[in-house]
């Protein structure tokens, strides 16, 4: 059974791996439905719970009720599963918290001139996720490098999960605010444009 479990584990992380190459290289087949954005993350919430080590707290504020989203349901898995990931290593042994949460935002051209990704965006209405963490933060330095490919401050790190989320974000008109601190913790929030 370990031995089972050894290559299940193996297979598991092969096939992340390739979807992040995937997404990177813009050529894997997606399946674009209406996404309620709550619900998905509901959906979620073991898996994100298995990813995280005992002494990591996971909090929801999850609003019910948002406009729908056009995305592949596993590209939008994917983006959470990276912002989750990269909050748990930014806790010490000891742990930390990582706030879940979503909403809606009527982004205007001044909000949307602060988020990465979004020169061309229109302003109006966008559903949000946004993963909050008390964790080590990230320093000013490498806050502009860390969606290129390949950059990690990890020594273990591979370096494609951020890079992977701005592919996606990029591929469904979305963007991204990142605000961080050291020693306060890092927050992300991802937008993307209503189902109209």
């Amino acid at each position: 059974r370990k031995r089972i479990e050894t290559i299940r584990r193996a297979a598991e992380r092969a096939t992340a791996l390739t979807r992040q190459i995937l997404a990177y290289a813009g050529q894997d087949a997606s399946r674009v439905n209406a996404v309620d954005l709550t619900t998905a993350i509901e959906e979620m919430t073991l898996l994100l719970e298995s990813i995280s080590s005992g002494s990591t707290r996971i909090d929801y504020a999850l609003k019910p009720g948002l406009p729908f989203i056009e995305v592949d349901s596993q590209h939008l898995g994917q983006v959470v599963l990276n912002l989750v990931a990269n909050a748990c290593d930014s806790f010490s042994k000891d742990g930390g918290r990582i706030e879940i949460s979503t909403g809606s935002i009527d982004a205007d051209r001044a909000y949307l001139d602060r988020c990465r990704f979004a020169d061309d965006l229109e302003k109006g209405q966008y559903v949000y996720l946004e993963v909050s963490d008390d964790g080590t933060g990230i320093p000013e330095e490498d806050l502009e490098h860390i969606f290129d490919p390949h950059f990690t401050t990890r020594p273990t790190g591979r370096g494609l999960g951020l890079t992977a989320i701005a592919e996606i974000v990029r591929r469904y008109r979305g963007a991204l605010e990142l605000r961080s601190e050291m020693g306060e913790g890092t927050r992300v929030r991802v937008l993307f444009p209503t189902l109209r």
